[in-house]
C-alpha cells in the first residue's frame, strides 16, 4: 500500500483501527504506534507522526492508492492532493515569475508565505526564536522543536 525504504510503514498504518464513537473515547489517545509509544487523538495525527518521525525520506513515503486521486497542471503536470493547492499553483506559481518582493533584500517569492517565511528566518535578530523549554535546544520553526520535544525528550506535544 504504502511505499518507503528502510522502515516497515505499511504494517504499522494497515494496523490502524477506528475508536468508538462514545463520549469517554473522544478525548482519549485511541491510536497507537506500532513503531514506538506514541499515541494520537486521530487517525491522522497517527499518520503524520509516522511520516514526519518514522520516515527517513519523506520524498519517498506516498500512497500509491492517492495517486488515482490526484489533481495534475495541465500545464506542467504537477499533481496535488487536493483541488485547492491546484488552484493556488495555477494561480501563483506555475509559469508566473515570483511576484513578492522582500523589503530588506532581493529575494523574491512566488507565495506571500514564502515570504513571511524568509523575513522570519532572514531579517530578524533572532532567527532561531523558537526554543525548548528542557534543554538549550532553538529552531527557526515551532513544529521543529515539537518533534525535539518528541524525540529527544520522548514527550508528546500533541
Amino acid at each position: 500500500m504504502y511505499r518507503q525504504r528502510d522502515v516497515d510503514l505499511s504494517s504499522a498504518l494497515n494496523k490502524l483501527s477506528w475508536p468508538s464513537n462514545s463520549s469517554k473515547d473522544r478525548c482519549e489517545r485511541k491510536f497507537h504506534c506500532q513503531l514506538c509509544s506514541y499515541k494520537a487523538k486521530q487517525k491522522g495525527h497517527l499518520k503524520r507522526h509516522i511520516n514526519e518521525i518514522h520516515n527517513p525520506n519523506p520524498f519517498t513515503f506516498f500512497c500509491e492508492q492517492c495517486v488515482g486521486n490526484s489533481f495534475e497542471c495541465l500545464n506542467c503536470g504537477r499533481r496535488y492532493r487536493h483541488s485547492t493547492s491546484l488552484v493556488r499553483h495555477i494561480d501563483y506559481e506555475c509559469g508566473k515569475l515570483p511576484q513578492f518582493q522582500c523589503p530588506f533584500c532581493s529575494h523574491r517569492t512566488k507565495l506571500q508565505y514564502d515570504l513571511s517565511k524568509h523575513i522570519a528566518e532572514r531579517h530578524t535578530d533572532d532567527p532561531y526564536r523558537f526554543n525548548c523549554s528542557l534543554c538549550h535546544f532553538k529552531a527557526k520553526r515551532r513544529n521543529l522543536v515539537k518533534r525535539h520535544l518528541f524525540v529527544v525528550h520522548h514527550l508528546d506535544s500533541a
